[in-house]
């Protein structure tokens, strides 16, 4: 998103060969105040300008400030704010022309409503979702109760599928959006118990697959982690490495710790990700999301959500792969969380 819609044509100016006083007392001043010279903008103040100097005219106080597009990215001129020190800019429109002002303040509360409207939509979307897929699933059993042609009973089996697949995309949804409130219930917990719980309940869908899972559990300590959230980690990256590996092949997970660190690794011998990609498959619905070996579909969530985990607890995850003899997810969280946490 640009900043277009943020331009603030309307502000006050102020004559630059003019005394501080007027400016000091102006109540605009801490919203940005634009310096004229022969009636035209030539600079922008504002009470940071004046601090600590002691000049008689306002063209004194102007400090070079960067001038941005009409056209720039948010992120990029929240960027440019940061690192100038300066949170009200002028800008130019496409002739490059000054245009008007963009201050921090605007492009923050924007943001902040943007976020808020999106999570009441999803928010909205799930719960309307559920309804819906709850009742097909109920005539399916219904109907299941029922049957006398096989190709019936076949169809029912897709029908099954399809909601364990929409309740899926719900759970990944809410789970994605709740995240971005970026706290954690903190409970001291034995690192390679939870992962060999993990592995267990995985039985299941390696069995199916003709997987085998070599563990190799060692990091012999524990932690303070929030217990739900990071057993979502484990279990995403377990099924993420079920789903993309090859039947009859092998999986290996290992924990150590290192330093102040502690590691999980979860090595596959499945189709591999593109390096090129790497990067990528942890965005927020990627656009490299691909079907499992056996047809498994993706919401494109799962790795996002694990990466999200990962980094309220002060870690990262990273992904090693030749893109041909499988993949390796590689994650190291602190063994003490930092008190204040941030998403990356």
């Amino acid at each position: 998103m640009n900043i277009q819609n943020l331009v603030r044509t309307s502000f006050a100016k102020l004559d630059a060969y003019q005394g501080v006083e007027v400016a000091k007392k102006h109540p605009c001043l801490d919203e940005g105040i634009v310096l004229l010279e022969n009636d035209l903008p030539i600079g922008i103040i504002t009470s940071k300008d004046l601090a600590g100097k002691n000049y008689s005219l306002l063209i004194d106080y102007l400090t070079p400030k960067p001038m941005v597009d009409n056209t720039e990215e948010t992120a990029t001129v929240l960027r440019l704010m940061k690192d100038s020190g300066h949170r009200i800019l002028m800008t130019r429109d496409q002739h490059g022309q000054f245009s008007g002002i963009i201050s921090q303040s605007d492009v923050l509360t924007h943001l902040n409503y943007r976020l808020e409207k999106q999570q009441n939509m999803l928010q909205t979307l799930a719960h309307d979702l559920r309804g819906p897929i709850a009742s097909i699933r109920t005539l399916g059993q219904l109907l299941g109760d029922n049957l006398e042609k096989p190709e019936n009973i076949e169809l029912l089996s897709v029908i099954d599928k399809a909601c364990d697949q929409g309740q899926k995309i719900i759970e990944d949804i809410l789970a994605s959006e709740s995240l971005e409130s970026g706290t954690l219930n903190l409970t001291d917990q034995n690192f390679d118990a939870l992962v060999a719980e993990c592995i267990d309940s995985s039985s299941g869908l390696l069995a199916q697959k003709k997987l085998s899972l070599n563990a190799d559990l060692r990091s012999g300590t524990s932690c303070d982690i929030d217990e739900a959230k990071f057993r979502r980690v484990i279990n995403n990256l377990l099924y993420n490495s079920i789903k993309f590996s090859l039947p009859g092949t092998a999986i290996a997970v290992l924990t150590f710790a290192e330093e102040n660190n502690l590691v999980m690794e979860i090595r596959d011998q499945g189709i591999g990700i593109d390096p090129s990609k790497l990067e990528k498959i942890f965005d927020k619905f990627t656009d490299t999301k691909r079907i499992g070996t056996n047809g498994e579909p993706t919401t494109g969530l799962g790795l996002y959500i694990t990466r999200q985990i990962v980094a309220l607890h002060g870690g990262t995850i990273t992904a090693v792969s030749d893109g041909m003899t499988g993949s390796t997810f590689i994650v190291r969280i602190k063994k003490s969380v930092p008190e204040v946490s941030t998403i990356i």
